[in-house]
């Protein structure tokens, strides 16, 4: 699949302070995604059902469970020799808060269409 396009609408800036910018707006827009299809109940994929069922049973928060996941992966990636960068390890710590929000909102959101279960506490 061939997803270069996106190129043509979302800039490339050489500066590190817009780079910053963009990585933070990224790690929102990624987990608000993640809450907001979570919680309009339209499947949650494998480490989203994972984030969910370790909430439910432990009585964790979201943003907790997520961001524990999202270690443990990156570590694994990591003992695999897989490739990696600041920006998986700042990912791996930030992706938690906004995916907690992403469910709490799309409640609210998505309340008059769905039934209602609180996933996020």
């Amino acid at each position: 699949l061939y997803c270069d396009w996106i190129f043509d609408f979302v800039p490339a800036p050489q500066e590190w302070y817009w780079q910053v910018l963009e990585f933070i707006i990224g790690i929102l827009i990624a987990g608000l995604g993640v809450g907001f299809y979570v919680a309009a109940r339209l499947g949650a994929g494998p480490r989203d059902w994972l984030m969910l069922s370790l909430s439910q049973r432990t009585g964790w928060q979201v943003k907790w469970v997520r961001t524990i996941i999202e270690v443990v992966a990156v570590i694994l990636g990591l003992l695999l020799h897989g490739p990696f960068a600041v920006g998986t390890i700042l990912f791996s710590f930030l992706i938690g808060h906004p995916t907690q929000w992403g469910i709490r909102w799309g409640e609210r959101l998505f309340a008059p269409f769905v039934e209602r279960r609180d996933v996020a506490k």
